[in-house]
């Protein structure tokens, strides 16, 4: 929707929007330039935006408690860590199958 558009129906536009029936784009020069959404939106795009930059924190609270560590280094232990749970999964579901085997009348 245009600037002008918008302009001359803005009363009934928000009254859609607040209803959360739909979200307005608006048009400047046929390029989208802004939004126009309901509150709800809003919040929901802020919680986004929030969480984002705590799990960009962490990412870069790892990358700085780790900078001296050879990536390399890194990858390997990831590799091995991997390895290790596997192991213990598939540790835990052979005990969990001979369980049941035990269990079974015969």
């Amino acid at each position: 929707m245009t600037i002008s558009e918008v302009t001359s129906r803005l009363s009934s536009l928000v009254e859609t929007v607040s209803s959360r029936e739909s979200r307005v784009i608006i048009e400047k020069d046929a390029l989208p330039v802004a939004v126009l959404i309901s509150i709800e939106d809003l919040q929901r795009l802020i919680a986004l935006d929030q969480e984002q930059a705590r799990r960009l924190a962490t990412i870069e609270r790892m990358r700085d408690a780790f900078a001296d560590v050879p990536p390399e280094q890194i990858e390997q232990d990831v590799v091995d860590i991997i390895r290790e749970l596997r192991n213990k999964d598939e540790e835990a579901l052979r005990a969990e199958a001979e369980t049941v085997v035990e269990r079974r009348p015969a």
